[in-house]
């Protein structure tokens, strides 16, 4: 009994993962449309909620930014560590 249910079991998970391959590919030979390519995925314009203020306006401050000048430095940098390696 195990035997049979395992079997029914393996046959539908294998089906089903052909149906998938098989998605993959017929996705994998349409081509892209050209204007999706120039949009986000919403179609509008996409701005950071915590550059909003509480009335949902853009912020007029100034942005802080930060520069690392010694990434080895750190204590779980190992000594000599070049950034970008």
């Amino acid at each position: 009994m195990f035997a049979v249910l395992y079997g029914i079991a393996f046959f539908v998970l294998l089906g089903c993962a052909f149906m998938q391959m098989r998605q993959g590919w017929s996705a994998r030979s349409q081509q892209p449309r050209a204007n999706n390519l120039m949009r986000d995925r919403t179609g509008l314009k996409t701005i950071h909620p915590e550059l909003l203020d509480s009335h949902g306006e853009l912020i007029k401050d100034e942005l802080l930014t930060v520069s690392f000048e010694n990434v080895s430095d750190g204590p779980f940098t190992s000594p000599g560590a070049q950034p970008g390696y």
